[in-house]
């Protein structure tokens, strides 16, 4: 989840390497789920909870505001997990079109 908070703050700059790193990670992710079925009920009681942390430590690695993320998720569990889908880039903080 780190990496598509991250990716807002990189928009442009890094937009095909951090495609590839968040595919990975939903790669990733999957593999687990496969191999560990229960754990889709742990992701989903912390989903909220992980998020948060990711904000913060994409605000601590962008060295931007914590303010520059936006407070709620930026797309559900599915959607996150959805290899086609990835965070829309005209939105501001707020989630709101710029």
């Amino acid at each position: 989840m780190f990496i598509c908070v991250y990716l807002l703050s990189e928009r442009e700059c890094n937009k095909g390497h951090w495609k590839g790193e968040i595919r990975t990670f939903r790669r990733q992710i999957k593999d687990e789920l496969k191999d560990s079925p229960s754990l889709k009920h742990y992701i989903l009681e912390t989903f909220d909870e992980c998020y948060q942390e990711s904000r913060k430590e994409a605000s601590d690695r962008s060295q931007l505001p914590l303010d520059t993320f936006p407070l709620i998720t930026i797309g559900s569990l599915e959607e996150i997990l959805d290899e086609n889908w990835f965070p829309e880039y005209g939105c501001n903080h707020h989630g709101k079109d710029d």
